[in-house]
């Protein structure tokens, strides 16, 4: 596709003209204010690709584009044309993901309820065991159609949020622990959707509909006195919200080996972080507690913890990227030539998994 014959290349730059504007967004972004060496955005793409999409160096990168007839420029010149690239690749990503999605069509409802997609964030560029990431990438899974249809790169610190994600009519976001926060919560309601996320002890605040508080220890109490909780509860309006929002506390024991196990890896947690697990916690790990806004109605509470359940999917798909584009393997240390190398690598995957889908819509299977 990129290589030095460059026989696809033309219709892969044909099929990316037709789908957005790469001269108008480049010069839009300021990815292409001078042409000196790199004679459009089209050429300028291409070299983004070959450095993100493959081992080589940035003079490696340089060497192979003059080789190839494609732009004459030095490797410290194509880094300053990748750094000030950043942003336009940032942008093709949103831009190409979303029309995609519309080439392809949207996911299938799942039963009781409207699309289901999964939402988490992973590192990139983690440098060494327990290192900080350098980049972000929150993402949103269309369970049925098994692919992504969001991707946002951010730096590694920024935080993971259901506010990140734009949620339609009738939709269902399914997220972790770390999602479980009111602002994220009442934005998706807002928006028509609904959510299922696990909750912990220390997760947004709930209240019962009779306006008791229900902190930490009397989420505990409930589930010690209900091994199959169903509770109506309320998720209070965070700064700039109208009023608290309806949803449902389900809490189920876990069974007695599968407790046990969850007990002593949040012992083994503590201790990794230097602490001593307080009892509260380890009690609390021997419970399975996820909160929905789903109405008793639309979903049961067993069939809210099985899709809950189904999480691991964009888990899945998260490794699957990582081995495949080989995102954990950036050797630019530079935040905006990694960034820019860091996109390059996701358009790649955009357009393989559109390539893929093409493929496998042709079969007589499906």
């Amino acid at each position: 596709m990129l290589g030095a014959s460059g026989v696809a290349w033309p219709s892969l730059l044909a099929r990316l003209r037709d789908l957005v504007d790469l001269e108008g967004s480049a010069r839009d972004c300021g990815a292409l204010r001078r042409r000196r060496g790199v004679a459009d955005a089209g050429v300028l793409l291409r070299l983004a690709l070959v450095y993100g999409g493959t081992r080589l160096s940035l003079r490696g990168t340089a060497a192979w584009a003059a080789a190839a007839g494609v732009a004459d420029l030095s490797d410290v010149a194509l880094l300053y044309r990748l750094q000030g690239a950043e942003g336009w690749l940032g942008w093709l990503v949103r831009e190409l993901l979303s029309q995609e999605l519309a080439a392809l069509g949207a996911g299938v409802a799942a039963p009781g309820a409207g699309r289901v997609r999964l939402v988490d964030g992973t590192g990139i560029g983690v440098a060494g065991p327990g290192g900080k990431a350098m980049f972000r990438l929150h993402a949103a899974f269309d369970l049925a159609a098994r692919r992504f249809d969001a991707l946002e790169l951010t730096g590694g610190g920024a935080a993971e949020s259901l506010a990140r994600v734009t949620a339609g009519p009738g939709e269902v976001l399914v997220a972790d622990r770390f999602y479980a926060k009111a602002r994220g919560i009442h934005q998706v309601v807002a928006q028509g959707g609904h959510v299922v996320v696990r909750r912990g002890l220390t997760a947004c605040r709930l209240v019962a509909t009779d306006g008791r508080k229900l902190d930490a220890t009397a989420v505990l109490a409930l589930a010690r006195a209900n091994p199959a909780l169903d509770l109506a509860v309320l998720v209070p309006a965070p700064e700039g919200a109208d009023a608290p929002i309806p949803a449902r506390l389900i809490i189920r024991r876990k069974p007695a080996a599968a407790a046990a196990r969850a007990q002593a890896k949040a012992v083994r947690k503590a201790a990794r972080q230097g602490y001593a697990a307080q009892p509260r916690q380890i009690e609390a790990a021997a419970h399975f507690m996820v909160m929905t806004t789903l109405p008793h109605d639309t979903m049961s509470a067993d069939a809210v913890c099985a899709l809950y359940r189904l999480r691991w999917q964009i888990e899945l798909a998260f490794k699957r990227l990582k081995s495949l584009m080989g995102l954990e393997e950036i050797d630019a240390r530079e935040p905006r030539l990694a960034k820019a190398a860091v996109c390059a690598k996701l358009i790649l995957a955009i357009l393989a998994e559109s390539l893929l889908g093409r493929v496998l819509a042709l079969s007589p299977t499906r």
